[in-house]
């Protein structure tokens, strides 16, 4: 067999082998016309663009970024099972695509695989807002449809809760049942400036809405602003990172809300800054 002819078989066993959620339906960007549009070298802007730098340009450890400068608002969130290297990357891909793929727009949401980002001139800090959400769909069936359905819908409630339940840090659970010697695998999680009730409610919304759309395929992958979820067939997701251990370089305690950070940021939540703070 030559080289390309060995090349071409190689490629085509990859894509064979390759989960359908696989990064080319990634990145999906929901720019929000109905919030306006702002002007280049406006304020605006340039407050946008101190904002997305400065996610690119800062690690957190538990991978929750959010921030305001002048009239933006902004919130980053990677999947709980990402390094603080893999988030940090995602983050910084994000806070440069968003602005190519949603230009002079005062609102938008970019979904990435492993992370979300959205900016806004409105409150959208302990929000929960379940649109615009973006589901990905598993076509191949199961073979019992019936039991499948229930059984998933029975794990991610009690993921629902259990990611729910979480503190200011994280609210991320990810859990495994089985069902016809089958084992389906979910992951669910809000962004943590949402409280235990407003948690719950967003997956459960969510769920609501794409139910009709992941019903009948043996995965599933539905983002919203404020949470997510996803289920298949096979194990997704790592277990979870290791924190760091605390910095002794950082020992301030973490700024209040309505404290400057440099250059016109506030930093919103408790732990941006010092996450030993925090337990």
């Amino acid at each position: 067999m030559g080289y390309l002819e060995l090349t071409f078989f190689l490629s085509c066993l990859l894509i064979q082998l390759v989960p359908f959620t696989v990064a080319q339906f990634f990145p999906k960007e929901e720019c929000i016309s109905d919030r306006g549009n702002y002007t280049n070298d406006s304020t605006y802007q340039a407050d946008l663009n101190s904002l997305l730098t400065s996610f690119s340009n800062t690690q957190v450890e538990y991978g929750f970024y959010n921030a305001s400068v002048g009239e933006v608002n902004g919130i980053g969130l990677c999947r709980g099972d990402r390094t603080v290297d893999t988030c940090h990357s995602c983050i910084n891909n994000s806070s440069q695509d968003i602005r190519r793929l949603c230009p002079n727009y005062k609102e938008a949401v970019l979904y990435y695989d492993f992370c979300t980002l959205r900016y806004s001139d409105r409150p959208i800090f302990g929000t929960e807002e379940t649109s615009p959400y973006y589901p990905l769909g598993n076509t191949q069936n199961f073979s019992d449809i019936e039991r499948f359905t229930q059984q998933r819908d029975e794990l991610i409630h009690d993921l629902r809760g259990k990611a729910a339940s979480g503190g200011a840090l994280r609210k991320y659970a990810t859990g495994d049942s089985t069902v016809n010697l089958e084992t389906i695998y979910a992951l669910v999680q809000c962004t943590p400036d949402l409280d235990e009730q407003e948690c719950d409610d967003c997956i459960a919304g969510l769920s609501s809405q794409v139910a009709d759309f992941l019903k009948y395929g043996r995965g599933g992958n539905a983002k919203a602003p404020s949470c997510n979820f996803r289920f298949e067939t096979y194990r997704f997701y790592d277990p979870l990172p290791d924190a760091p251990p605390p910095s002794p370089t950082n020992s301030s305690r973490p700024l209040p809300n309505d404290a400057t950070a440099g250059d016109g940021m506030h930093l919103i939540h408790p732990c941006f800054q010092n996450i030993t703070d925090c337990f």
